[in-house]
């Protein structure tokens, strides 16, 4: 991985509460779960798997 991605996933994550960037697993658990029938009662939800930094965007001070 090329030192501008690896400081930009470290920073990135630093700014998430998990502390940790997203994985494709994580979006395939939410993909799988809309095929089941749990998931009837969520018509047009949109689902924003950003590991809760969406809100966060503008109070989370980047890392120095």
């Amino acid at each position: 991985m090329k030192l501008r991605v690896k400081i930009a996933v470290v920073t990135g994550a630093a700014r998430t509460p998990r502390g940790r960037i997203g994985e494709p697993a994580g979006i395939a658990a939410i993909a799988a779960f809309l095929t089941f029938d749990d998931s009837s009662s969520m018509p047009g939800r949109m689902l924003n798997a950003h590991g809760g930094r969406l809100p966060l965007n503008q109070t989370v001070p980047a890392p120095a």
